[in-house]
C-alpha cells in the first residue's frame, strides 16, 4: 500500500554486484556511505546496488544513487593592504625613505585574489611584491574570492589610498632627456651622393609621438665624420666618399640638447649602397665607302662576352681598347646606314649606334682605304669625326700636282 513498515528481525544489508570503490553498507540498519572521488564532477552519478535479505532466506535488490554537487564554499576573509607612504612617515632624517616613492603590499592569503590599480592601470609589483606609484596618485586595491571560496558579508574589500604631493623629501624634478626619445630612421646611398636623414621624431615614456621643447637644438657629438652637416631642425646631411665600399657604414653622433641643459646622444647609420653600373658608349659616325670608321667608347668599361651585330653594308668588331670599329663596304652607296648593335653577355642591348656612308672625296681615286676616328669630345657628348691621314695626304697630293703645272706652264711662256 506504500506504507513505511519496519523490516523483520534478522533482515540483513551487503553491497551488490558491481559495487564501486569507497561505498560501505551497515549490514544490520542498511546504512550506505560513499567516499565521492576527488576527481568527480558536479553531476556525475554513483550508483549502489544493494542486496536486502529477509530472515526466510527471500532477497530484494535495491539501487542507491548518489549525485556529486558543487563544493561547498570555503569561507575566508581578505587581509586588509599594507600601505608605505613617505611623504607621510617619513622625516629628513632618514634619507633612504626620500628615495623610496609609495607602494602597497598585499598579504597572500588563500582564496583571495587582490587587483591593485592607479587611474584605471593594473600595476604590477616587482620581485619583492611591492605595488609601486607615484607621488599625487591614488592606488585602489581590490579584493575578490578565488574559486571555491566566499567572503563573509559586509567585509571590506576595497581599499584606496591617495599620496599627497611630498612635502618632506625632495622630489627629483624630471629631467627633458628622461621625457623624450628622439629617434632617427638610417639612411642609404652611393658612393659620391650626399644623403639627407629628415629630423628625429620624439617619443614619451609610453611610445606616443610627442613635440621636443621649444629650444630643443641640435649638434655634432664626439667623432663626426667628414662631410657631415647636422642642420638647426635636425636633419643631417652626409656625403658618402667617392672610394667608400657597398655594406660601408657611416656613423653619425648627433647631440640632442634641451632647455634644461639635459641631453642625449643619438647614432644614425647611412650605409653605403651598390653604384650604378655604368654602361659602355659609343657615338653615331659616317665614312666613305671601303673606309674604316673608329669610334671611341666614351662610357663604363666593356664585359668579357660583349657582341656586335650590324645591319647594313658593314660589320664591326671592337678592339682591345673598347673602340667600336666599323669596316663599310667597298660597294656602300652614300646615305646607307650601317647600324651596330652592341649586347652584353646576357644578349640585352646595351648601345645601338649608326654610321653613314658619305659621299667620296672629290678627286680621290687612289683606292687605298681611308679611316674617319670619332673623337671623344672634351665638352659635350657629340659626335666629332675627323678625317683619316690617308684622305689628308691625299687632298695635299692634288694641291701639288697643281702647283706644280702651273710652275711649268709659266716656265714654257718665259721661253
Amino acid at each position: 500500500d506504500g506504507k513505511t513498515t519496519t523490516p523483520p528481525e534478522g533482515t540483513k544489508f551487503t553491497p551488490g554486484e558491481d559495487t564501486p570503490d569507497g561505498v560501505t553498507i551497515d549490514e544490520n540498519t542498511g546504512e550506505i556511505t560513499v567516499t565521492i572521488p576527488e576527481d568527480a564532477k558536479p553531476g556525475d552519478k554513483i550508483e549502489v546496488p544493494v542486496v536486502v535479505t529477509y530472515p526466510d532466506g527471500s532477497t530484494d535488490e535495491v539501487t542507491v544513487t548518489i549525485t556529486v554537487t558543487e563544493k561547498d564554499a570555503t569561507p575566508v576573509t581578505p587581509g586588509e593592504p599594507t600601505e608605505r607612504n613617505p611623504s607621510l612617515g617619513a622625516s629628513a632624517d632618514d634619507p633612504a625613505d626620500c628615495e623610496m616613492p609609495p607602494f602597497v603590499t598585499v598579504e597572500k592569503t588563500e582564496g583571495v585574489e587582490y587587483k591593485v590599480t592607479v587611474d584605471g592601470k593594473e600595476l604590477t609589483p616587482d620581485a619583492e611584491g611591492k605595488y609601486v606609484y607615484d607621488y599625487g596618485q591614488t592606488v585602489k586595491v581590490e579584493a575578490s574570492p578565488a574559486k571555491g571560496f566566499t567572503f563573509p558579508e559586509g567585509v571590506t574589500t576595497t581599499w584606496t589610498y591617495t599620496t599627497a604631493q611630498n612635502e618632506v623629501c625632495n622630489v627629483p624634478e624630471t629631467k627633458d632627456n628622461e621625457k623624450y626619445e628622439p629617434e632617427y630612421e638610417d639612411g642609404t646611398g652611393k658612393p659620391g651622393d650626399d644623403v639627407t636623414v629628415d629630423k628625429p621624431i620624439f617619443k614619451d615614456g609610453d611610445g606616443n609621438e610627442v613635440t621636443p621643447p621649444e629650444g630643443t637644438t641640435f649638434t655634432p657629438g664626439e667623432g663626426t665624420p667628414d662631410g657631415v652637416t647636422v642642420n638647426e631642425d635636425g636633419s643631417i646631411k652626409v656625403t658618402i666618399p667617392e672610394d667608400a665600399k657597398p655594406g660601408d657604414k657611416i656613423t653619425v653622433p648627433v647631440v640632442v640638447t634641451y632647455p634644461d641643459d639635459s641631453t642625449d646622444t643619438v647614432e644614425v647609420t647611412v650605409t653605403v649602397e651598390q653604384p650604378d653600373t655604368k654602361t659602355p658608349d659609343w657615338k653615331d659616325g659616317s665614312g666613305e665607302p671601303g673606309g674604316k670608321v673608329v669610334i671611341p667608347n666614351d662610357g663604363g668599361p666593356v664585359d668579357d662576352g660583349t657582341t656586335v651585330e650590324t645591319d647594313g653594308p658593314g660589320k664591326a668588331e671592337i678592339d682591345g681598347d673598347g673602340n667600336l670599329v666599323v669596316d663599310i663596304d667597298d660597294n656602300a652607296k652614300p646615305g646607307d646606314k650601317i647600324v651596330v648593335i652592341v649586347k652584353d653577355k646576357d644578349g640585352n642591348e646595351i648601345d645601338r649606334v649608326t654610321v653613314t656612308v658619305e659621299k667620296p672625296a672629290a678627286g680621290d681615286n687612289t683606292g687605298e682605304t681611308t679611316e674617319k676616328v670619332v673623337q671623344k669630345p672634351k665638352l659635350a657628348r657629340t659626335g666629332v669625326q675627323v678625317a683619316g691621314l690617308a684622305g689628308i695626304a691625299a687632298a695635299m697630293g692634288v694641291a701639288g700636282l697643281g702647283l706644280a703645272f702651273m710652275r711649268r706652264r709659266r716656265e714654257g711662256e718665259e721661253n
